[in-house]
């Protein structure tokens, strides 16, 4: 064995990325190619690798550039656009699990006023993602002109192929309402990233519900379900951008000042330098970045009063969400079991009473997660869905429990929406700006030069 080898067996250095099976990007309204500074190949509206299909009795759908193109990068400088249904069919997806993220950019396009555009997107027709949707009310501000990123998981069944509808809400007739999307990516994705695998006895999805006998209920997600990504959030550092991710173009999150609700002179990003030990990890490669695992915050090893480490997320009531928390001890302070001990509630409620990071993992250096499922409801526990606060908070274990550090810790945090039977994920929302909103961040997909139509 080289030296080399021996120092590789050692200290792994780099996760193992995940290549994907499909990996396809679509600059809907543009007739061709580009290949963007990270890399990426956005294909036109003409690829061979789909199918576009619209009603022959109704206008045919537009292919236009934005009225104002500011500082759009591709997928962003064209769009198709229509007042008609359209559809974009892949005959060659079908029995894979896959990330489904739709782009748009809300402004207007020629003699399409932005505020007109209010549209339903279905999946193989029985699955709705987005119902009366108009993205400009997405926005902080009526005058913001900032991208709009949906992305889902979805299983496509042995005996379909994946199709995307667009849907415009006609019924005022004398003022018709619009579709468009700027931008389409349907990327394969491992099959027990984020769903149950049913043969691992080792994997538990908690529920912060408790039964009669304080047992804590165990919930499984199954490839029935669709999932829509509401938060993806790098703990203590900057953004990772899709370029960045393993492979999927997930897009990261910062987590300050949008979710964090006090950023403590201690709750700083921190680095400790190294590498993960991928040796002893029970999880993917894959799973996250490195560097969402090498980055995190805390709260203080040497403080004494109680306190909270809270991040806070906009979500609507009445459907269940899956949180998955990362989790990596690399600070060279933790060694072992007892030296930091925690209490993570998830909406106020206890969702784990002592989190041992080096419990669940044996060493440092070692990422992990741990995935909890909650139910949200409404102040008055109204059956109408309404945006409340999804709040994650950390505390130090009670004082009861012996530990070397009275502190807490946290990666990285992502939130998915359940789709329940209903078989829709989308709510429909009142037309008032600066309510029933999402805060959004970018993607971005640096661009080579802009394709106008």
């Amino acid at each position: 064995m080289t030296i080399l080898s021996f120092i590789l067996l050692l200290y792994p250095l780099v996760a193992n990325s995940y290549i994907p099976d499909y990996n396809l990007a679509i600059n809907c309204g543009s007739s061709n190619d580009t290949t963007t500074l990270d890399s990426r190949t956005w294909v036109g509206d003409n690829s061979n690798l789909f199918t576009f299909t619209e009603p022959k009795i109704t206008k045919p759908s537009l292919k236009l550039p934005p009225n104002s193109l500011s500082n759009a990068q591709t997928p962003y400088t064209t769009a198709r656009i229509s007042l008609s249904n359209f559809t974009y069919y892949f005959p060659i997806i079908t029995n894979y699990t896959v990330f489904l993220r739709l782009h748009f950019y809300p402004t207007s396009y020629q003699n399409f006023d932005r505020s007109n555009s209010l549209f339903s997107v279905e999946v193989n027709n029985n699955l709705t993602l987005l119902k009366d949707f108009n993205p400009l009310l997405w926005l902080d501000h009526v005058d913001d002109v900032t991208p709009i990123i949906k992305e889902y998981c979805i299983q496509i069944k042995p005996n379909e192929k994946l199709n995307i509808t667009f849907i415009p809400n006609n019924i005022n007739q004398s003022h018709p309402s619009y579709a468009f999307i700027n931008g389409i990516e349907v990327v394969s994705m491992p099959s027990f990233l984020y769903y149950t695998n049913l043969t691992d006895t080792n994997y538990h999805i908690k529920s912060v519900e408790f039964d009669s006998n304080q047992y804590q209920y165990q919930y499984q997600v199954l490839n029935d379900k669709a999932l829509e990504m509401v938060y993806r959030v790098n703990v203590g550092d900057n953004q990772v951008p899709p370029s960045k991710d393993t492979g999927m173009f997930r897009n990261w999150d910062n987590d300050f000042p949008l979710y964090l609700e006090k950023q403590y002179p201690q709750s700083v990003s921190a680095d400790y330098g190294g590498h993960l030990n991928y040796l002893h990890n029970s999880i993917p490669n894959y799973t996250a970045p490195e560097v969402v695992y090498l980055t995190a915050r805390s709260y203080g090893m040497n403080v004494t009063e109680d306190y909270n480490v809270t991040w806070n997320f906009e979500v609507d009531s009445t459907f269940t969400y899956i949180v998955r928390l990362h989790f990596c001890e690399f600070d060279w302070h933790i060694k072992k079991e007892n030296d930091r001990i925690f209490q993570i509630f998830i909406d106020n409620k206890l969702a784990e009473p002592v989190a041992d990071v080096i419990s669940w993992t044996g060493i440092r250096m070692v990422p992990v997660h741990k995935d909890y499922v909650v139910t949200m409801y409404s102040p008055d526990r109204n059956r109408s869905s309404q945006r409340v606060k999804l709040s994650i908070k950390l505390q130090r274990a009670a004082k009861t429990i012996p530990m070397k550090y009275h502190d807490v810790t946290l990666n990285g945090i992502e939130i998915f929406k359940i789709r329940e039977e209903d078989m829709n994920l989308s709510l429909k929302w009142k037309k008032v700006h600066g309510r029933h909103r999402k805060k959004v961040r970018q993607v971005y997909h640096p661009i080579c030069a802009a394709i106008l139509q």
